[in-house]
């Protein structure tokens, strides 16, 4: 009888350590600015606002499509985050080779984030938007 006691005391600690680790300690992710945010520019000179929507991808590259929702311009470009700001570089697949720079606040806890778009190289003199992911 103290022979299978004995056994018996390591067996159920095994169990109750294999129980108490099957958690996951680890954190979720936080929120990146990866996927895709949908809103609007607005021209600095004024007017309706128009379509804007950004897909961030992983490794830094960027999707846009704006002006319509339906049938809007495509664009490729780039992305870095640093802090709360991230800033960006793109360029519309067919029209006349303009480089877009955009610089915008975000942080990770919140959904949207809302910045300025220049002609390259400025960052600001070209329009406004704010998107929403």
């Amino acid at each position: 009888m103290k022979k299978n006691l004995l056994l018996l005391i390591p067996a159920l600690a095994l169990v109750f350590f294999v129980a108490s680790c099957s958690k996951d300690d680890t954190p979720p992710p936080a929120n990146t600015t990866e996927g895709k945010w949908n809103g609007t520019y607005t021209l600095n000179g004024g007017g309706a606002p128009a379509y804007f929507s950004i897909n961030f991808k992983s490794g830094g590259a960027l999707d846009v499509a704006a002006n319509n929702a339906t049938t809007p311009d495509l664009g490729t470009g780039s992305y870095t985050v640093a802090g709360d700001s991230v800033k960006g570089t793109f360029t519309y697949t067919v029209g006349i080779g303009i480089i877009y720079n955009f610089a915008g606040k975000y942080s990770s806890g919140n959904s949207v984030i809302t910045g300025t778009i220049g002609i390259s190289p400025s960052y600001t003199d070209n329009a406004t938007f704010s998107i929403t992911k």
